[in-house]
């Protein structure tokens, strides 16, 4: 439970980058997205492809991934995903030691944050918003990988419970469970007793930053289910009326309630507004959110990290693809100067606040937590960069330097931080319901004690990874939340940046 948040592999040729985008989409499909430039060409190809008559191949580091490897990461990322469900569980679910849980909750469903019982939806909303945009715009990758299908239905299960939680037209159920409650308690979810209040905001409290998130995730989403007219029609509409809700209510939801949003306290809402209202013009074209989307995104420096706590970065990545794809975006020169000169050439080359460590994990010089999720989620803010880019140079370097931290998360520094997967992966992470015994034998804190693995495997989990200030050191252990935790929006770009591996590769 937490209280907060290898330069390249040897690459196979990039034999031909999708540009699969939602059939429906209101912007303009006629403008290219991507140049036909060989981002990761290289003399070890990957799933034995060799590249086209007359290319070059170019060397660079290699830690020995290939498309394969991405393929099977993708697929036990959603087992993780599946892992955190919270509600009904089907029969001959493929997490074989989960059972239904918290059916009675005020708002059933979703999933659980992290290692605990919490269902928290800032921080949700931003692992639905990110996990929908790698799932519509790398389509091809998770289709390639035979996971589109599946995940779309166990994505389904998070989003539908973000809607349900917009109760009426004017309040929203934000949060399920309080932490001071949940985590004293150590055990399986279906055998929780403890109470689990329930968390509203409503029209004209300080939300904004919560409203417009959500609002945000449900405009991503519907991109990935507009095959679902009803649905995604019904996601739009409820994306709309939460944007009006947080124009209402300016301000962070973590103002009140402070003992119950500790753990996710926000440190600002005009980002998260940029955020939404760029989602928004996305699927509705409507030239009022992209206006209002500009307007917020230049209220200030939105600082170089994507994570639950800052959409700036995010929403400048989201409307630089926009301008790409024909969407008359002012102010543009200064979003790609962002995108370009400050986002991209801090973390590719690890300078200003952005380091890297000797085995090459770049994260910010201030962030102990999570780093794994903002290098990963940087490196699939990148991704999505080069397929629209303009500049080749740049693209080039933002996708090597991308599929360098998504290998470091994988194992390129000599272990792997995926559990089940690779060389010396996590045997301990601190997940309570992964540390059970099958049953019917108990559990509760003694398990969280005990110096043996976890009986159960949490395939897919990507750990928080090295806490820093600089170095590779990681502590492998259950009570090590800082570095050992696993959480729903560590894996979300991370799968999205796997997809575009996948599809680019």
């Amino acid at each position: 439970m937490r209280s907060m948040l290898s330069l390249i592999l040897v690459i196979s040729f990039w034999v031909g980058l999708v540009t699969s985008q939602p059939e429906t989409s209101v912007i303009d499909q006629s403008v290219a997205p991507v140049n036909a430039v060989d981002y990761f060409s290289t003399e070890i190809q990957g799933d034995g492809e060799g590249p086209p008559c007359g290319q070059q191949n170019v060397s660079v580091y290699s830690s020995g991934f290939r498309r394969k490897d991405y393929k099977k990461v993708l697929k036990l990322s959603w087992e993780f995903f599946k892992a955190q469900r919270s509600g009904k569980i089907p029969e001959d679910y493929s997490v074989s030691w989960r059972k239904s849980s918290h059916e009675d909750d005020p708002v059933p469903g979703g999933w659980y944050d992290a290692g605990d019982y919490l269902k928290l939806n800032f921080p949700l909303a931003y692992s639905v918003a990110m996990i929908s945009w790698g799932m519509a715009e790398f389509q091809k990758g998770y289709v390639d990988s035979g996971v589109y299908c599946s995940s779309k239905e166990a994505l389904r299960h998070a989003v539908t419970y973000l809607m349900d939680c917009h109760v009426s037209a004017n309040e929203y159920i934000g949060q399920i469970g309080h932490p001071g409650i949940d985590h004293s308690y150590w055990g399986r979810a279906h055998e929780q007793k403890t109470s689990r209040p329930k968390f509203v905001w409503k029209k004209g409290m300080k939300a904004a930053d919560l409203f417009a998130k959500v609002s945000a995730a449900l405009s991503a989403a519907s991109e990935v289910f507009e095959d679902d007219k009803s649905f995604s029609k019904s996601l739009i509409q409820h994306a709309k009326d939460l944007y009006d809700l947080a124009e209402k209510s300016p301000g962070k939801y973590s103002s009140r309630y402070k003992s119950a949003t500790k753990i996710y306290s926000s440190s600002g809402w005009e980002d998260d507004m940029a955020w939404a209202a760029a989602w928004l013009y996305k699927v509705t074209n409507r030239k009022s959110y992209l206006k209002d989307s500009v307007k917020y995104w230049k209220k200030k420096y939105w600082g170089l990290s994507a994570s639950w706590d800052s959409s700036g970065a995010m929403t400048a990545v989201l409307l630089y693809q926009l301008h790409q794809q024909g969407a008359p975006v002012k102010s543009f020169k200064r979003i790609e100067n962002f995108v370009e000169n400050k986002f991209l050439d801090s973390w590719i080359k690890g300078k200003g606040e952005i380091i890297e460590t000797p085995k090459g994990l770049s994260h910010p010089s201030w962030s102990s937590w999570g780093n794994l999720q903002l290098s990963t989620a940087s490196a699939f803010l990148a991704l999505s960069y080069v397929k629209y880019s303009s500049s080749n140079s740049l693209a080039r370097k933002a996708a090597r330097w991308s599929r360098s931290q998504v290998d470091y998360a994988m194992g390129s520094s000599g272990r792997s931080f995926v559990v089940g997967f690779g060389k010396n992966y996590p045997k301990y992470p601190h997940h309570a319901g992964a540390s059970c015994p099958d049953e019917p034998a108990t559990c509760n804190w003694s398990d969280f004690q005990s110096k043996k693995p976890n009986p159960q495997i949490l395939y897919g989990a990507l750990v928080g990874g090295p806490s820093g200030p600089g170095d590779d050191t990681y502590n492998d252990e259950r009570d090590d939340y800082v570095t050992n935790e696993v959480a729903v929006d560590y894996n979300a770009a991370f799968t999205g940046a796997l997809a575009a591996l996948i599809e680019m590769t």
